[in-house]
């Protein structure tokens, strides 16, 4: 197993983007939490989520291509339809594993390793970049990112939040294409976490 852990990508991202089209990029389009194919419903709360895994789509919405840069953006949408109960959701409880990696970590004082079913098999935890600073001169890239990073959030009865979680990737170097989300949510009267996951395939070039 080799555990990547978060580099600070939002600088870099912006670093990046300094030179881009100063053109106003298009809102992504949110459909109801019921409509994508990746979701879960537990206490009547609906999280899914999209991997954005296609350059086009990437460009359309970002201006430039994130993939190439290791960096993949996951929309995730959170539809509450209990009537009773809400539910908070911290970015910091969102991660995403790559399956079957080596062991290996670059910063042994914040070693973190998750085991899957099989005790045989292990995952690379990468976090999601949770900071909010924005550094790039541009400032259409600067309030697209803004507008479109999801933020932590409290989602009511008959509420729905959405936005975009950003995933430092490790380098191809012959990765599995098997990936798991995993999202925690908590509930607010109880104060017990809801866990909400997820896999995907996605063979990187």
């Amino acid at each position: 197993m080799r555990l990547f852990c978060m580099f600070a990508i939002t600088a870099a991202l912006f670093g990046l983007l300094v030179g881009c089209s100063t053109k106003r990029l298009p809102d992504y389009p949110t459909l109801s939490a019921h409509q994508y194919a990746n979701k879960d419903t537990q206490n009547d709360l609906t999280v899914a989520i999209h991997p954005m895994t296609e350059e086009n789509e990437i460009k359309q919405y970002f201006g430039i291509n994130l993939l190439a840069d290791d960096i993949l953006p996951v929309f995730v949408v959170i539809e509450n339809r209990n009537r009773e109960i809400s539910f908070i959701l911290r970015k910091q409880e969102i991660q995403l594993l790559n399956e079957g990696c080596r062991a290996h970590d670059a910063n042994e004082s914040s070693r973190k390793i998750e085991s899957s079913e099989s005790a045989a098999e292990a995952v690379a935890v990468i976090s999601p970049w949770i900071g909010t600073s924005m550094f790039s001169k541009n400032e259409e890239v600067r309030r697209n990112f803004a507008m479109k990073e999801l933020q932590q959030t409290t989602v009511s009865p008959g509420d729905a939040k959405s936005g975009f979680v950003f995933f430092q990737l490790p380098k191809p170097d012959n990765s599995p294409n098997r990936w798991r989300l995993q999202i925690q949510t908590m509930n607010l009267r109880s104060k017990m976490p809801l866990t909400f996951t997820y896999t995907f395939d996605w063979q990187r070039s």
